[in-house]
Order: structure tokens, then C-alpha cells, then sequence
């Protein structure tokens, strides 16, 4: 069980900086 707990908080920190990229990206085009 804690091993999914785990891999669930490495998505969501993962995710967390995808959408920090991808609104870095969004400015930088703007």
C-alpha cells in the first residue's frame, strides 16, 4: 500500500512540474 502512496506523490511532484514548464513555455511565447 505505501509503495502506491509512494509512486502517487512521485506523480503528482512529476505533474507539479510539467505544469510549472508549461507555463514557463506559455510566457515565454506569449
Amino acid at each position: 500500500e505505501s509503495n502506491l502512496e509512494t509512486q502517487m506523490g512521485h506523480t503528482a511532484r512529476y505533474h507539479h512540474l510539467l505544469c510549472k514548464l508549461l507555463t514557463h513555455y506559455e510566457e515565454s511565447f506569449r
